[in-house]
């Protein structure tokens, strides 16, 4: 509305009228106008059986039974201890403040709450407003409080509003259900998973909306002065916060928070509150994510923080949601990969800053729908997946945005994916900032990729990182590539960093092209080409693959570069120098961009000609291709006391 002051406001809708028009009453039923369709609900159509529904959030606040509270009392701290923090029994009796709590008082409204094993609480299309009390431990909307198993336990159909200290919280609960509630106005996280163990509770078809600017006076939702900063403040605010990725959240449509949905390890990793030090949360399993809309939000809406790579463990509901911490194992006894692959599945993210996570393994987004956040997806680490196959994204709609793909270890697969309009690719996201990373060479690999919409020849496609590294190369089954799209020319199936020029010499010069080549052959200018691609790059229409080296007891002060020379027909037709590089004290070696084959031949040594250690690790591709598809081979001669031609 003109004259709106960029937050929500409460009106009366007293009908409909002609050309989609809302008829608007004041709180004291005066007529105030029309409002033209802003809030028009649009299926966009996204991919094969496949739409997002982009809307704004218009929710139903009244409700027959009401339970509210005076109006919030702001009442001063009572220092209890002289250092340290009181105990919880303290901070859940009256307001209690220390040294680093960022608080002088408290601000009060009324709680519900079930506590203790064998409580039940049934809570069900009920208004509940004026709740919440700010900085006094436990005193929340709803509070389901150590249940233990509670099926019983239904928060459904409830609307929820003018919260302090966030709306529902799950703690130490398992196998209730929050469906259909709604929720406005609710300071701090809406939906709240405490501690960690929380299992299998079914969070459904909620709605929860901040109506304030983040860049306003209440920063959104946000709230200092509470337990938990993370979940509630400028930090990490989110309409889903879960310390346990153990319950199902589905159909639920959070608005204008700082995060849509939150599942955070970081700074908890081994649980929280009355299960610190009994968690694994790392690797815990994910229960399912599907069919949830966040859009609006101004940091995430999907997030996943900060290192989540499921395992098989036995953490169950009999152990209260505890594992066994010795079955927190990366690998199992007969030395396999014990990672228990997850799907996100169905749930749309728009009009947000970011959507994805740091680091986060067996991890797969499947009919994903990300249209105009900033990042598109932003993911720095991942592992290839425990049962071999699967892709990372998969039958997804992604339109105007950046991809900050990763830089982690191994081969990132995205698969039946349609970009429409202005996307762009970030190669190895974040590598070698801190100790984020590991080579930075991953392998993106597109398997049947679709582009659509439009595209400025002013605008870039990707960007290269570091170390020389990242390919972007198509599937097997796709490399012909006769028609081309906005990111692979016609003809070809891989791009590759500038700097890998000694590829330009195999087949005598048919198989790869510097970017000037290639905008002759496509009849473009040199120049506005090569920007597509972050200055130049290489393209071959041969497959290419990682080749790396493990190294140990070097240091960016005390190293040695490596060569790889490239031989065909018996006769050397070039040669690139491997430069050392490290990520941390742990992390270091060598790695190239090289084309599979036995066609040619590929021979490894140390500058010079002089040996490898015989202790360094050597890789080259990665399983899932011979998995999926045929298994890739080179034949490479190392320099040393390996004594012997390689073919792998």
């Amino acid at each position: 509305m003109s004259g709106s002051s960029g937050n929500a406001e409460d009106f009366t809708i007293e009908g409909f009228d002609a050309d989609n028009t809302i008829k608007l009453l004041n709180k004291d039923g005066t007529s105030i106008g029309f409002i033209s369709s802003v809030f028009e609900s649009k299926a966009l159509f996204t991919g094969e059986n496949m739409s997002a529904l982009i809307q704004a959030e218009v929710i139903n606040l009244s409700r027959n039974i009401v339970i509210t509270g005076d109006d919030f009392q702001h009442v001063h701290c009572v220092n209890d201890v002289a250092d340290g923090r009181p105990p919880d029994r303290i901070q859940a009796d009256h307001c209690s403040c220390w040294k680093n709590i960022n608080r002088n008082q408290c601000t009060l409204g009324l709680h519900t709450v079930a506590i203790g094993t064998g409580s039940v609480l049934s809570l069900q299309y009920t208004r509940i407003e004026k709740c919440g009390q700010r900085g006094i431990l436990g005193k929340y909307c709803v509070h389901l409080h150590l249940l233990s198993k509670c099926p019983e336990c239904k928060i459904i159909g409830n609307a929820f509003e003018y919260g302090h200290q966030r709306g529902t919280t799950i703690h130490g609960t398992h196998l209730a259900t929050i469906e259909n509630n709604v929720y406005n106005d609710i300071r701090g996280a809406i939906i709240y998973v405490e501690d960690g163990n929380e299992m299998y509770n079914r969070i459904f078809y909620n709605v929860g909306i901040c109506p304030w600017a983040k860049s306003g006076e209440k920063r959104g939702c946000t709230i200092p002065g509470t337990d938990n900063d993370q979940a509630d403040t400028t930090l990490n605010q989110a309409g889903l916060w879960g310390l346990s990725f153990t319950n199902y959240a589905i159909g639920n449509r959070f608005a204008n928070n700082y995060n849509g949905m939150l599942y955070q390890e970081q700074g908890f990793g081994d649980g929280r509150g009355h299960v610190s030090g009994l968690e694994c949360l790392s690797f815990q399993q994910i229960g399912r994510l599907e069919g949830n809309t966040f859009h609006g939000c101004g940091r995430f809406g999907t997030y996943v923080l900060a290192s989540v790579f499921p395992k098989t463990t036995d953490r169950s509901i009999d152990k209260n949601g505890l594992p066994t911490l010795s079955t927190c194992q990366e690998w199992t006894t007969s030395g396999e990969d014990n990672g228990l692959p997850a799907t996100f599945m169905h749930n749309i993210d728009y009009d947000n800053v970011f959507v994805g996570q740091y680091n986060a393994g067996d991890l797969q987004y499947r009919f994903h729908t990300s249209i105009n956040n900033n990042n598109l997806i932003y993911w720095k680490e991942t592992k290839n997946f425990q049962d071999g196959c699967s892709s990372h994204i998969a039958d997804s709609f992604y339109d105007s945005g950046n991809l900050a793909l990763p830089g982690g270890h191994g081969t990132f697969i995205l698969e039946n994916m349609i970009f429409n309009n202005q996307v762009h690719f970030e190669s190895s996201h974040h590598c070698n900032i801190g100790v984020t990373g590991v080579l930075c060479m991953p392998t993106y690999v597109f398997v049947n990729m679709k582009w659509t919409g439009v595209i400025s020849d002013q605008s870039s496609l990707l960007q290269w990182g570091p170390n020389n590294g990242a390919m972007f190369t198509l599937g097997p089954d796709d490399e012909k590539n006769l028609n081309g799209n906005k990111l692979f020319p016609a003809g070809f199936c891989s791009i590759v960093n500038p700097y890998w020029t000694y590829l330009l010499a195999l087949d005598n010069g048919a198989s790869c092209f510097s970017s000037n080549d290639v905008a002759n052959l496509l009849g473009q200018d040199s120049v506005k080409f090569a920007r597509k691609y972050d200055g130049g790059a290489i393209f071959c229409k041969r497959p290419v693959r990682r080749l790396e080296i493990f190294s140990f007891n070097q240091n960016p002060a005390n190293h040695q570069t490596m060569q790889l020379e490239l031989w065909q027909f018996d006769n050397l037709i070039s040669s690139v120098t491997l430069k050392f590089f490290q990520i941390g004290d742990r992390k270091q070696g060598y790695s190239a961009t090289v084309v599979p084959g036995l066609d040619h031949k590929y021979k490894l040594s140390m500058t010079g000609g002089g040996d490898v250690s015989p202790d360094w690790i050597i890789e080259f591709s990665d399983p899932v291709f011979g998995n999926r598809w045929k298994r890739d081979e080179i034949d490479l001669v190392v320099a040393g006391t390996f004594g012997l031609e390689i073919i792998i």
